[in-house]
């Protein structure tokens, strides 16, 4: 009897069996280089769409005993030439519904320390219905997402594969055979990117799981690879199977959160080179995201946008800032850091034009790097909070005016403050 409190050893008599009976991509991420997402919405009747996802089960779904078989046949093949296709299905509370489940039949979450009783409701109302309610999750309204998630989405086939062609091939043979029984809403396509690095070449990946400490490990002979290759000693990789599974219609499952996020960091970015108004887009930010990814997504925008600053100016020098600031300018700049050092630099980032303009003078002197990027980091972590605390304040608040007014805050206080204690300083035009 397998124990989901636990990790699976699936050496045991029933471990295989045990992951033979859910799908893969589960307690173990499938692996593949090329996905598509392929959002469906139910159209035909109720007892041939259940006949299309029995067959569908039957004939393509990887379960997660049969992606180790896999992998395991991969590691015999010497690790070399394209792995085998990869398929699940999953429903959303909708297409349970659709197929004639009673919400008293549709899954919910464990009760444990992670949950809370009102966290069954996040998969019974999907996320439509919680864009209208006062939540952690401040989503716009459906009417104003893409076209294509305004409807209902009933249920989300995830195709993976090592061979994007073969990909391709199979998104065109599914499309084909749901056409009567499914309407397909959108697909969503993604591919690994890899990049070569001192440790070689490794994925790149913009939540950061490259270390692999952000992945809990449920299966034993993993943990066991895990802790002979890095130990145990700073992290406990280890995480129970109860993490990831629910018990459901006499089997396991889990719940799987597909969002589009919108990118923020981009356009932080770029605010070094272009006329984009970043305090305006941290609010939106801290307006849009939940307050944690808010501020991670503004600080990281700031820190790049400081990192392209510096090698800006280590590469174009005095042409660069003589097309950005006149000679008053950049020679009130340069005095500030000569009475403040890098502390200056930490004192002008919210100050706009000096902001930019602080951090492009610094690579066009050649300033030591490491100390730079723990100023800018020091004084980015302080702009970014205070615009989340900012955009959280007026996200209850509809009205572009407040999101404005709040933007304008940081700067005049941090242009007031420059002006006040700096006897040479920058008059900016408004």
């Amino acid at each position: 009897m397998v124990d989901i409190e636990s990790v699976l050893d699936h050496s045991v008599p029933d471990g295989e069996a045990f992951l033979d009976g859910i799908q893969g991509n589960i307690v173990k991420g499938h692996g593949r280089d090329h996905t598509a997402h392929i959002l469906l919405r139910m159209s035909g009747p109720a007892g041939d769409v259940a006949s299309w996802i029995s067959d569908f089960k039957r004939d393509h779904v990887t379960s997660a005993g049969e992606g180790l078989r896999q992998t395991q046949r991969w590691i015999a093949g010497g690790r070399t030439g394209t792995g085998e296709p990869f398929a699940m299905l999953l429903l959303s509370a909708g297409g349970y519904r659709y197929l004639g489940f009673t919400d008293t039949q549709l899954p919910r979450p464990r009760q444990d320390r992670f949950t809370s009783p009102f966290h069954e409701q996040y998969f019974l109302r999907g996320m439509k219905e919680q864009a209208t309610l006062p939540r952690r999750y401040k989503d716009p309204p459906s009417a104003q997402w893409e076209e294509p998630y305004q409807g209902s989405i009933d249920a989300m086939v995830l195709l993976a594969d090592d061979d994007r062609a073969r990909l391709d091939r199979r998104i065109d043979a599914l499309a084909a055979t749901v056409h009567e029984l499914f309407a397909v809403c959108a697909v969503e396509r993604g591919d690994v990117l890899r990049a070569d690095f001192p440790r070689g070449r490794l994925i790149v990946e913009h939540f950061g799981f490259q270390d692999g400490v952000s992945q809990p490990i449920m299966i034993k002979a993993d943990l066991d690879d895990e802790l002979k290759a890095r130990g145990g000693r700073h992290w406990n990789p280890e995480a129970p199977l109860g993490l990831a599974l629910v018990e459901h219609l006499g089997g396991h499952g889990s719940f799987m959160v597909f969002r589009k996020l919108e990118v923020i960091t981009g356009l932080l970015v770029v605010d070094v080179a272009l006329p984009i108004p970043s305090s305006l887009v941290m609010v939106a930010a801290a307006v849009t995201l939940p307050p944690a990814t808010a501020f991670a997504a503004c600080f990281a925008g700031l820190m790049l946008s400081c990192a392209l600053g510096y090698g800006l100016g280590l590469w174009l020098g005095e042409p660069l800032l003589d097309r950005m600031a006149g000679k008053q300018e950049r020679d009130a700049v340069s005095s500030w850091f000569a009475r403040h050092g890098f502390l200056g630099i930490a004192l002008c980032r919210p100050v706009p034009v000096l902001g930019e303009l602080s951090v492009v003078m610094a690579g066009s002197l050649r300033a030591p790097i490491l100390p730079f990027l723990l100023n800018c980091a020091a004084a980015n972590a302080g702009i970014a909070g205070v615009y989340v605390v900012l955009g959280a304040q007026v996200s209850d608040t509809p009205s572009f005016i407040a999101a404005f007014a709040a933007s304008c805050i940081l700067p005049a206080i941090g242009w007031l403050v420059a002006r006040s204690i700096g006897r040479a300083w920058v008059q900016i035009d408004g």
